[in-house]
């Protein structure tokens, strides 16, 4: 409407369709047309989808605490099978032990899943068990052990993206990251690189509906 020219949307994503994100396009096009993808006339002008698979490998100091937390986990289980029978629900948070064992849970999985930097800021790393010596560490703390994965090697995970963007010119580019930490270290990184007007972060919450996804898209 704004510049007199048409244009075609395509999208795969139910719920762009939705009534209310409908509503919201009305606002700005004249005429909306909602047809399938799978129509010959629309298929042929597709480009073809290609899903390339990275595998990441785990930096080994990083592994180091990675194994660490696991055994901290193991040592909670048994206090807490001890305590509450072994059948005790591993979702619990009624008692501090159960609480204890799914924030260290949370922080093992995230450290590898969304790279060092990402969990920087866990108030978990206060716990006492992650500053007492351990054995199976040559008598270094966890919280010691991940400083220096972290020295080493700030986010593994944001090395990665950075590396795959840099491999071609993108005219555009969506990556989605699982860690709200994790997502404004890769902006501030990319943006450093290409300008903050050209690189936006979206930033939802975990109870989002499909249509606010959508909608922030």
């Amino acid at each position: 409407r704004a510049c007199g020219v048409r244009l075609l949307a395509l999208s795969a994503t139910p719920q762009l369709h939705a009534p209310k994100r409908l509503r919201e396009l009305k606002r700005i096009f004249d005429d909306i047309k909602t047809f399938s993808v799978d129509d010959p006339g629309i298929r042929e002008h597709m480009p073809d989808r290609l899903l390339v698979v990275h595998q990441v490998e785990t930096p080994p100091r990083l592994m180091r605490v990675y194994k660490a937390l696991g055994e901290l986990i193991r040592v909670y289980q048994f206090r807490i099978g001890k305590m509450y029978g072994p059948r005790h629900s591993r979702s619990c948070k009624q008692h501090p032990l159960c609480r204890a064992q799914l924030a260290v849970r949370m922080l093992r999985t995230r450290l590898v899943e969304d790279g060092a930097s990402s969990v920087q800021g866990y108030g978990t790393w206060r716990f006492r068990d992650l500053r007492n010596k351990r054995k199976s560490l040559g008598g270094e703390t966890i919280y010691h052990a991940y400083q220096e994965a972290l020295n080493e090697r700030e986010n593994h995970k944001l090395d990665a993206t950075a590396q795959i963007l840099a491999r071609e010119i993108f005219k555009k580019a969506i990556v989605y990251v699982e860690s709200v930490e994790g997502a404004k270290q890769l902006a501030a990184r990319l943006q450093g690189k290409h300008g903050f007007e050209r690189v936006a972060c979206l930033v939802g919450k975990g109870d989002m509906s499909m249509d606010q996804q959508a909608s922030a898209l």
